[in-house]
């Protein structure tokens, strides 16, 4: 079993403060940060940011009707 050392970003409620924490991947789902302004922050509190979809351009083909 190839276990990674890898970052975790939590985004607390509280304070909306996103801080990154160094895990194992199989510790990941059952670990709890402590937060800078005392709040536990768990699974539900994981961080993803939203992925920004770039626009399509279409140019103009011989095939195309």
């Amino acid at each position: 079993m190839n276990l990674k050392y890898t970052p975790i970003q939590f985004k607390c409620n509280k304070c909306q403060k996103v801080q990154i924490h160094y895990t194992w991947d199989n510790d990941s789902r059952k670990h709890i940060h402590k937060c800078e302004c005392d709040t536990h922050l768990g699974v539900l509190d994981i961080y993803q940011p939203e992925k920004v979809k770039a626009p399509g351009i279409r140019t103009e083909t011989k095939n195309r009707v």
